[in-house]
């Protein structure tokens, strides 16, 4: 069949497709890309496959390419016999008497489409007997942002390179654990409060809206909030907690080395800038912006050589290619760079 005519389903099965979204093959990126240039139509059918695909939520993070393949064979053999519906509310089913059922690894695995927090469901037999399995994890790649309603209707944006855990029974005890960042706007059930796990700061609220920022490879935990009240507690030990009330336009943040809790004030539209598609940057050294680079862009950065002087940046880049802002940024740092797919090579000019 003519690639151009692919439907999502159909270019959600295609290896050669499949190679393209995840970077495993060369000849395959530079195939659809150009295929992609040329054909509109058909880029805003990969857009919505290549979301399908990379929302995948894998337990290991560290999976190979045969590994990941193995798990989309049920995937494509499901696509391939239309037996996946079409509507974006999903639900996995799997039957209740199969012990090797060829799904059942996709209990770790939620696929997050649009605003809907769904489930996926797997036709096989609508008369046989079926449990419903509500997935516990969400995990957004780098490079990308997820938007979506948790059971309770409470509104989630997930950052790049950022997971969210879901208990179960959320409804009723809605405990989330997150690493990464995510903003949330909670929907208000005074008899269920919210609460958000990150390292060890707790953040619990009854209706309001806030932000969260916890990368376990970050210096520093950060909670700040937008509306409503939220309280914000430190795990001690022997389960002693210290605790900070926040109001609206204020943050705390824990460095994690001295794990002390400091409140400060912020601009929302500098801290949930990232919401808005938009890389905000202040007073930043080179590590921090090649860490936001490589989280926003999903690309590896090789840095070679040092920089005559240490300086900081400050500067705000929205909807702008990763290209445009490499080159802004060598102008103002000195240093050279090559793209190539998703490798990135800056080095830095030592004569001036």
């Amino acid at each position: 069949m003519n690639e151009q005519n692919y439907t999502v389903s159909e270019l959600m099965a295609d290896e050669s497709f499949q190679a393209y979204v995840f970077g495993w093959n060369t000849t395959a990126i530079h195939h659809w890309q150009t295929l992609l240039e040329q054909n509109p139509e058909l880029k805003s059918r990969a857009d919505e496959a290549q979301k399908l695909l990379t929302s995948f939520s894998i337990k290991s993070h560290t999976l190979e390419r045969k590994t990941y393949q193995a798990d989309l064979m049920g995937l494509k053999k499901a696509l391939q016999q239309n037996l996946l519906p079409s509507n974006k509310q999903m639900h996995l089913e799997v039957k209740q008497s199969s012990q090797n059922f060829p799904w059942q690894w996709a209990a770790s695995i939620l696929l997050v489409v649009g605003i809907g927090f769904g489930l996926f469901r797997f036709y096989q037999n609508r008369e046989e007997q079926v449990e419903t399995l509500w997935y516990k994890t969400i995990s957004v790649p780098a490079g990308q942002k997820s938007t979506f309603k948790l059971p309770d209707g409470s509104k989630v944006v997930l950052n790049s390179q950022s997971t969210l855990k879901i208990q179960e029974n959320f409804e009723q005890n809605r405990n989330l654990e997150l690493e990464g960042e995510a903003f949330f706007e909670v929907e208000k059930d005074p008899a269920h409060p919210f609460v958000v796990k990150s390292g060890k700061l707790t953040t619990t609220a009854l209706g309001t809206s806030f932000n969260v920022k916890a990368y376990p490879e970050d210096a520093e935990l950060e909670v700040a909030l937008v509306t409503g009240k939220v309280k914000v507690s430190k795990d001690r030990p022997a389960g002693q907690r210290e605790s900070v009330i926040l109001n609206p336009g204020q943050g705390v943040q824990m460095q994690t080395a001295q794990e002390k809790l400091k409140t400060f004030t912020f601009n929302p539209q500098q801290s949930l800038a990232w919401k808005e598609g938009t890389i905000y940057l202040k007073e930043a050294r080179m590590g921090e912006i090649v860490q936001t680079l490589e989280r926003w862009y999903g690309v590896q950065i090789d840095v070679h050589g040092q920089e005559t002087n240490d300086r900081h940046f400050s500067g705000e880049f929205k909807g702008q290619s990763l290209e445009n802002v490499l080159k802004l940024l060598s102008y103002s740092r000195n240093f050279t760079y090559t793209i190539s797919g998703k490798q990135v090579e800056i080095t830095f000019n030592t004569t001036k």
